[in-house]
């Protein structure tokens, strides 16, 4: 499998459960807490997709 359809699969896994978290801890305040989480995972994905295009094409020794 591509990198790329790795990270689609889990961006979308992850955007689901934290819109799931967010709508079942709304009404205990989750909302406040649950949207900077979001953004530290979106941007760790796409720091994990951006680091994996650029990896150099050699095996690890």
């Amino acid at each position: 499998m591509k990198p790329g359809i790795v990270i689609t699969i889990v961006a979308s896994a992850l955007f689901i459960a934290v819109m799931w978290l967010v709508k079942q801890g709304a009404k205990a305040g989750a909302v406040e807490w649950g949207w900077p989480f979001f953004v530290l995972a979106l941007t760790a994905i796409f720091a994990a997709a951006y680091w994996l295009d650029r990896k150099p094409k050699r095996p690890n020794s």
